[in-house]
């Protein structure tokens, strides 16, 4: 594996992951980021539905982006949806947003901002990393490759961004007198 095959792969596995955590995080629950967003131009027309469709459209693209054939439709996605990171973090941060985003699936956290710029720029760059990427040799493995690659750094993720109720279910229960 070549030296750029091996960097749009991690790319578009940590892409796929982050989309994925961000993804089910709004389907699950779209009301947190339908509120952040009432806070920049146009947000206000932002319903809860219009957020869980973003969300489904966030897990097909990470899903495009470990499919070998379809990698290129993925990567134009997440161009697309890092431009709109991108732009409503910068919108937030102009705004001086202070509704924590709930981006991942914690109503804690940061406004829209530099975070979501940095994350819409991360995206941005993964997309066009993996659109010039050299045609995969071996489909089958690449794909058995990613799915374990994207789950796994998913869990880590999700352990990571939840680490304070992972911390909280973890702890010695109190013994009873």
């Amino acid at each position: 594996m070549s030296y750029s095959q091996l960097l749009s792969a991690c790319l578009g596995l940590a892409t796929a992951s982050l989309l994925v955590i961000a993804g089910a995080a709004k389907i699950v629950s779209p009301g947190q980021l339908a509120r952040a967003l009432k806070e920049v131009p146009f947000g206000g027309m932002v319903t809860t539905g219009t957020v869980r469709g973003l969300a489904f459209g966030e897990v097909a693209t990470a899903v495009l982006l470990i499919v070998p054939g379809m990698r290129s439709v993925g990567a134009a996605l997440a161009g697309l949806l890092g431009l709109c990171f991108a732009g409503v973090g910068i919108a937030g941060w102009l705004r001086r947003a202070t509704t924590a985003c709930g981006c991942f699936g914690t109503g804690r956290g940061r406004p829209l901002g530099p975070v979501n710029v940095a994350f819409g720029l991360f995206v941005i760059a993964a997309a066009v990393v993996n659109a010039g990427a050299p045609k995969i040799a071996d489909p089958s493995r690449y794909f058995r490759v990613s799915v374990i690659g994207v789950s796994a750094l998913t869990l880590a993720l999700c352990l990571w961004t939840h680490r304070r109720l992972v911390r909280e279910l973890t702890r010695p229960l109190p013994s009873s007198r």
